[in-house]
């Protein structure tokens, strides 16, 4: 099994304005998705982006898109496209080649409309795994609105830039959608685990462009049996670090931090005590205070790898949000958020099974 991809940036048109960031768009999509953390591969991709020695036309579209449907067995499918795009008037949207004509009847319009590709997938279906469809376009969100998806295709996402009313504009060196994207791909979309999916892609995108932009508006359309996990990076804990929230117990009293996942667990001084006053020197007893701080401080590093994967919440008696020093000075509360709880449960029914 094989992840084939297809970046298309058309900046250049013979009839509409130009643009001026949907070649970087397709660039940095296909290397940020080329690899995964560590080296690993993810998705081989083909850039098709028009330059100054060469056109992106509508033969140049379908033809790519055929190589790519073509060429998969079982495998994972990614299109990408950055350019203009119309709503046609039978409701169909349009993905504008560099010849398209806006003068020009629907019928003789040039480019890849959404229904093609959507008959292309659906021909092909039965050799593909998943199909993940990204528009940074004008539009973008009439091919979710309107575009059926094929009945044999199980796993497959279409993740729209705007609404079919709205534009979709650049900012800076890329689309906003696309920057977004790329933002999350790099990471802020990860679970713990290090899992990057259209769904959580695409919900971090979409409210990272709401709070600067109320005109464009992402918008997702997916028939989905299990996510697609479109990348992975390094995970911000392990399984061995979620059982630690079943296992972890208080030195103090030597019972479990979180006896359940409603468990309420309040810091306390010693977790953040200070080194001797003598610079080090100890007597035996000394050193058998050490260890006690040593154990306090493990618990200290742990809960810090807890909140730093969001598994926990740390507020003061009326339930603002504190650090944990000021916790642990102060008698703040430590309780699991409800992705902690979930994972609590669920480590805790796995480890009474075995």
């Amino acid at each position: 099994m094989t992840r084939q991809a297809l970046f298309v940036g058309i900046e250049q048109y013979d009839r509409h304005a130009p643009l001026r960031c949907c070649r970087k768009d397709a660039r940095a999509m296909a290397k940020t998705l080329e690899f995964e953390d560590g080296g690993r591969p993810n998705w081989s991709g083909r850039v098709l982006v028009d330059g100054a020695s060469r056109d992106v036309g509508q033969d140049d579209l379908v033809a790519g898109v055929s190589h790519l449907l073509d060429s998969t067995d079982q495998d994972d499918v990614l299109f990408y496209y950055s350019g203009h795009a119309f709503l046609l008037g039978d409701g169909d949207l349009l993905l504008a080649s560099c010849e398209d004509d806006p003068a020009s009847p629907d019928g003789e319009r040039s480019g890849l409309r959404l229904s093609e590709l959507i008959a292309h997938v659906k021909r092909r279906a039965a050799r593909l795994r998943s199909v993940v469809v990204i528009l940074d376009c004008c539009h973008a969100g009439a091919a979710v609105v309107d575009a059926a998806f094929p009945g044999d295709v199980r796993n497959m996402a279409v993740l729209a830039a705007s609404r079919d009313d709205q534009q979709a504009r650049e900012v800076g060196e890329h689309g906003r959608f696309t920057a977004s994207l790329l933002a999350g791909l790099e990471g802020d979309s990860a679970d713990i685990f290090g899992n990057i999916s259209v769904v959580s892609l695409f919900a971090d995108a979409s409210e990272s462009l709401e709070r600067r932009d109320v005109t464009q508006k992402p918008v997702l359309k997916a028939c989905l049996e299990h996510d697609i996990i479109i990348k992975r990076v390094s995970a911000t804990i392990t399984e061995q670090s979620l059982q630690s929230l079943v296992r972890t117990r208080d030195p103090r009293n030597g019972g479990h931090v979180f006896e359940t996942s409603r468990t309420v667990f309040h810091p306390y001084p010693d977790m953040e005590a200070p080194e001797p006053a003598d610079g080090g020197r100890r007597s035996r007893q000394g050193n058998e205070h050490a260890k006690d701080l040593n154990e306090h401080q493990r618990l200290m590093e742990t809960i810090k790898k807890w909140r730093d994967a969001r598994l926990i919440a740390i507020t003061d008696d009326s339930g603002a949000t504190r650090d944990l020093y000021w916790a642990c000075l102060n008698g703040g509360s430590v309780r699991l958020t409800p992705r902690g709880r979930y994972y609590f449960d669920l480590m805790k029914r796995r480890m009474e099974d075995f």
